[in-house]
């Protein structure tokens, strides 16, 4: 089960936004002062129990930075575990949001969770945009 996820209006602009792939150099740029961020952290060829769990550490911790900051951290990848520990925003490249299929996809929007979404020709584009996605 998801928990609910807090419904955010995009009212504030992205302004600087952060890629990072490390939670103490998010904990670094939202100290700086950035409020927009993606938190990306790719799996390995063969991950682990220990690295899912590191994963999950890593997740929370950045969501509960964020939430410290009022910034907005994007999670990138990681949907379900994400939306599992209180996500409001999640990034997808084209073939996890392929992945998640249409009755997926479609509960993204429901939940009014904030999406960015990789984009790499006018097709990709065209299907993202249908999404209505943060950027």
């Amino acid at each position: 089960m998801f928990a609910e996820a807090p419904i955010r209006p995009a009212t504030r602009t992205l302004g600087l936004y952060a890629i990072l792939d490390d939670v103490d150099r998010l904990a670094a740029v939202l100290q700086a002062g950035v409020r927009t961020a993606q938190l990306r952290i790719k799996r390995p060829p063969e991950p682990d129990i220990a690295w899912e769990a590191r994963l999950r550490a890593q997740l929370a911790r950045g969501l509960a930075l964020a939430r410290e900051h009022d910034a907005e951290l994007f999670i990138n990848d990681h949907a379900e575990l994400a939306l599992e520990l209180g996500a409001s925003a999640i990034h997808l490249g084209q073939e996890d949001l392929l992945a998640l299929g249409e009755a997926g996809r479609a509960g993204l929007v429901a939940r009014g969770i904030a999406l960015g979404i990789s984009s790499h020709s006018v097709w990709e584009l065209c299907r993202a945009r249908a999404l209505s996605p943060r950027y």
